[in-house]
């Protein structure tokens, strides 16, 4: 009977350890939607007419690069982390989720079309900046 109590206790115990860690991981991306938002960056999400950031999602290919930088900043590449998320964010705001993934043609694109406001580029940098942050609290 004590060793039934015991693995369930561990089990109660190992259960708790995952839910918090779960809630802990979408602790970054959730402050990452409402920065987005707090920043009018709404192109990153899947529809831009939003009325919170909590209610609609991260369109996909960001959502992918976010978890990409995510794993980046864990494994303690801040600077791969910090560019793939800045680029994946650039390329949303541009309406080119396609150029996610190639930075080259990404730079060529907003070269070649004016570049990109600086107050923009500051809040993106405000965002990422929040984002690596908060990472790095989990």
């Amino acid at each position: 009977m004590k060793s039934n109590m015991s693995a369930v206790l561990f089990a109660i115990y190992f259960f708790g350890l995952v839910v918090s860690s779960n809630a802990m991981e979408t602790d970054a991306i959730e402050n990452l939607k409402s920065n987005l938002y707090d920043y009018y960056l709404l192109k990153c999400y899947v529809r831009p007419d939003i009325a919170s950031p909590s209610t609609y999602n991260l369109h996909p290919n960001y959502l992918n690069a976010v978890n990409a930088a995510k794993v980046l900043l864990l494994e303690g590449n801040i600077g791969g982390g910090r560019t793939k998320l800045i680029n994946a964010t650039k390329a949303m705001i541009i309406d080119r989720p396609d150029l996610i993934e190639n930075q080259p043609l990404l730079e060529n694109h907003i070269n070649n079309n004016s570049g990109l406001n600086e107050i923009v580029l500051q809040k993106i940098e405000k965002v990422v900046n929040s984002f690596v942050n908060d990472v790095a609290k989990e």
